[in-house]
């Protein structure tokens, strides 16, 4: 039997608080406990009810001060979500449900098979009425105008609210800072901008508020500041729709000045003016969503699909080894994800990973990166944005849309160095004051990875910081056994000379390089072997060149591989003639599996942390001269953990510092 927590938000009116409970008690559905929540009450509520406290399942807490009803129910909802329950049915404390309010929704609950945001029952008055205070919005400019008929809705009120508990744990509490006015609209936008949500017409209370007639500030003289939050909490709210939603406050505010103006007032100029600063402090408000685990929420944000590449990896390593009791880790792509496998360890992480369907297409990159992060960061609340890329362009764009959409701490993360072309030059002059003016921190694999992308003004300054592509290096450690598995599981012989490389299929990491040098060595030696490990959009030319040269039967492809770092242990060497790059993870992996490694002197020498490097210009006869060379050599390898650990590569101690870049924004 489901179990439900009715929350009730109380200040000062005990007999209608006293009717409410002796309602929700004789209730048809009786797996309900009762949650008062008392914004400290002056007027002797908890001595009032005392009874109901001992006899029932009344849970009684004070809240200490009077939080409004944006703070109390933020409270109760919090409370309710970790005493444990199926749902929460939220109401005030002049809700009186009927006898079967629950169960009805109940019913409409097993009827959708849980497939809703939230249920909001059919509110009347006193006089048996439509309580027009309670009408739900069928969307967000349009309020429902039939109400005989379950449908669909976009927001609702606070008056007997259905919402599971798990949907309060994804989407947050309602705003408190809000303290009273819009915090229901609010919170059910939130929710219904990723579900739908209904109106249950056969789930019926009665709402015994004082007038039938919402509160208009041309026409009441009492307590006018209150309108302060009403306007204030409005832009918040308005905003968040973009234009159509800008487009419908200076509806709303034309409509009241109009009605001011038309009013009988002598104080129409305060009463304008009174609106007017509310406006201009909504602009400035930007208050946080809190979630119920008071977890940090980071959203690792990759402006490119989620594949198979070395910010990818990064961004595993840190959903696997960051500290979940104190955040919580999503991942977003505003294109597609084409790693069913990296989504699936993610998901059992406990992260979301969140999509937008698009494919990152030439034409339609920077289009599809702006509107889907739009659409998506209107429908969501981070405390943290970290963003990967190696474009300038989507780096700018992301970071000016996690701010515009409020989220405090953002966190830009170059990747890769490049060439220093004309393009770069004018990218980074031009969108570069955007770069360096939206984040809150930046970060990069390199020095010159920084310099690259940011000014040197930020490099040098206390908001950036060098973040390690560590690794899990103790799973890379050279083992002889292991090595001898991997190269009889593919048919290696131990004379056999095998060179290893690991990366995405693309343009930059030179495949077609390796084919060649691969041919030359092979025409010298038959016992060579090369392992190419990832994919990508160019897999099938480098696939189609090797069939031409006739060297099939010398160059496996593995494509992506959950036991990457098994596959180390069968290299005698390992290459990366990228044509530019950062500080490649895969470089810090080999050499921590205790292998010789060639990179290309495009690579920043930063990434040889155990001397176990060369750097080569990208010329033929130079890389196939030097792989004879180490191949007659046979050096021993050796084990690296004491310079892996020296270096700073361990990932528990880059998790660490990622961790208090995240909390306090600074290294």
């Amino acid at each position: 039997m489901k179990k439900v927590i009715a929350v009730v938000v109380t200040y000062n009116r005990k007999e209608l608080l006293k009717e409410c409970i002796e309602a929700l008690i004789h209730q048809e559905y009786q797996n309900c406990d009762i949650l008062i929540v008392d914004n400290a009450s002056t007027d002797g509520t908890e001595d009032y009810i005392r009874e109901f406290i001992e006899n029932h399942k009344i849970i009684y807490r004070n809240t200490g001060a009077n939080l409004g009803g944006a703070g109390g129910f933020n409270y109760g909802m919090r409370e309710a979500c970790k005493l444990g329950c199926d749902f929460v049915w939220v109401m005030d404390d002049d809700c009186i449900v009927h006898k079967d309010s629950l169960t009805k929704l109940l019913e409409t609950d097993q009827k959708l098979n849980g497939n809703y945001g939230f249920l909001s029952s059919k509110a009347l008055w006193k006089d048996g009425n439509l309580c027009r205070m309670n009408i739900p919005k069928k969307t967000f400019g349009t309020w429902l105008k039939t109400f005989d008929t379950m449908q669909e809705v976009a927001m609702a009120s606070f008056v007997s609210l259905f919402l599971k508990r798990e949907t309060i744990l994804e989407v947050g509490l309602p705003i408190k800072e809000f303290f009273i006015w819009t915090d229901d609209w609010e919170f059910t936008r939130r929710i219904s901008r990723r579900y739908k949500c209904y109106y249950v017409v056969d789930s019926i209370v009665t709402h015994k508020c004082n007038s039938n007639v919402g509160a208009s500030i041309a026409e009441v003289d009492q307590r006018m500041e209150r309108f302060r939050y009403l306007y204030r909490n409005d832009v918040v709210l308005y905003r968040r729709e973009g234009l159509r939603g800008w487009f419908w406050l200076h509806l709303r505010l034309f409509k009241h000045t109009f009605k001011i103006l038309k009013s009988d007032k002598k104080d129409k100029k305060e009463r304008l003016k009174l609106i007017r600063e509310s406006v201009k402090e909504g602009k400035k408000f930007f208050p946080k969503i809190e979630m119920v685990d008071d977890k940090v929420r980071v959203l690792e944000f990759l402006c490119e699909c989620l594949n198979n590449g070395g910010e990818e990896m990064f961004v595993m390593n840190v959903s696997r080894n960051i500290d979940k009791t104190k955040f919580q880790v999503d991942l977003f792509t505003p294109y597609t994800v084409k790693n069913p496998g990296y989504e699936k360890e993610l998901k059992e992480l406990g992260c979301g990973v969140y999509e937008s369907h698009t494919e990152h297409g030439y034409m339609n990159k920077f289009p599809a990166l702006y509107y889907n992060t739009k659409k998506f960061l209107k429908e969501s609340h981070y405390d943290v944005a970290h963003i990967h890329s190696g474009s300038i362009t989507s780096l700018t764009i992301a970071s000016y849309l996690c701010r515009k959409y409020g989220i405090s701490k953002v966190i830009v993360h170059s990747h890769s160095a490049g060439v220093e072309s004309t393009k770069h030059k004018i990218v980074k002059n031009v969108l570069g004051l955007g770069l360096n003016r939206f984040p809150t921190f930046f970060v990069a694999c390199s020095k010159e990875a920084g310099m690259w992308k940011f000014s040197e003004k930020v490099v040098n300054s206390n908001h950036f910081a060098i973040i390690n592509n560590s690794i899990d290096y103790s799973k890379f450690l050279y083992n002889i056994t292991e090595r001898e598995r991997v190269r009889k599981e593919f048919g290696i012989s131990q004379e056999e000379f095998v060179i290893g490389h690991v990366g995405r299929f693309s343009k930059e990491k030179n495949h077609d390089f390796i084919i060649r040098i691969a041919k030359k060595l092979i025409e010298k030696d038959s016992k060579i072997k090369v392992i190419l490990l990832g994919v990508g959009e160019l897999e099938n030319d480098i696939k189609d060149m090797v069939l031409k040269e006739g060297l099939k039967d010398h160059i496996l492809f593995l494509g992506r591989r959950d036991d990457i770092y098994h596959m180390y242990q069968a290299f005698d060497l390992f290459i990366l003639p990228s044509s530019y790059e950062g500080l490649p993870t895969a470089g810090i992996e080999a050499q921590t599996s205790g292998l010789k490694c060639i990179f290309s002197n495009n690579i920043t020498k930063e990434v040889d942390i155990t001397g176990n490097c060369e750097f080569l210009e990208l010329n033929e006869e130079i890389w196939v001269s030097k792989i004879q060379e180490l191949r007659n050599k046979k050096e021993e390898r050796k084990n690296l953990e004491n310079k892996i650990l020296e270096a700073g590569y361990d990932i528990n101690s880059t998790i660490q510092k990622l961790e208090r870049i995240y909390v306090e924004g600074e290294r």
